[in-house]
């Protein structure tokens, strides 16, 4: 008899938290430029409203790297995305050195409660939205 394990993945990303300088003095509020990567039920990756495909995604991450100054990258998965899609891309963001500043989880304050299927889910008027690189 034999057993099939599961082979784990995963993509490790030290979530940042704001700088001293986003938090106090000049900078202090200063809305940064902020980049949306988003991917659909059916795996379509979506950077800032245009469709893109993973080639392209790497070059828009790669440009984006080399950019001056400051900014922010708001990752948002469709609940549904495809599990190997979302790792993709989520390997790209990390080894393009985007995930080391301003870099979010946009929407998994949704998720927050996890319980068993078929319990209620949190009214929309409690959930505040946490991603604000």
């Amino acid at each position: 008899m034999g057993v099939y394990v599961n082979p784990a993945h995963a993509v490790l990303i030290d979530l940042p938290f704001p700088s001293a300088d986003r938090l106090s003095g000049e900078n202090a509020g200063t809305p940064l430029d902020v980049d949306v990567l988003s991917i659909d039920a059916i795996g379509t990756i979506v950077w800032n409203g245009q469709l893109t495909s993973l080639a392209g995604l790497r070059e828009k991450l790669e440009r984006k790297r080399q950019q001056s100054g400051p900014s922010g990258l708001r990752f948002a998965p469709d609940r549904d995305a495809p599990y190997e899609t979302v790792l993709r891309a989520l390997a790209m963001v990390k080894d393009t050195g985007n995930a080391e500043a301003g870099f979010c989880f946009e929407g998994i304050e949704a998720h927050r409660r996890f319980g068993k299927a078929g319990d209620p889910e949190p009214p929309t008027s409690e959930i505040e939205t946490a991603c604000d690189p």
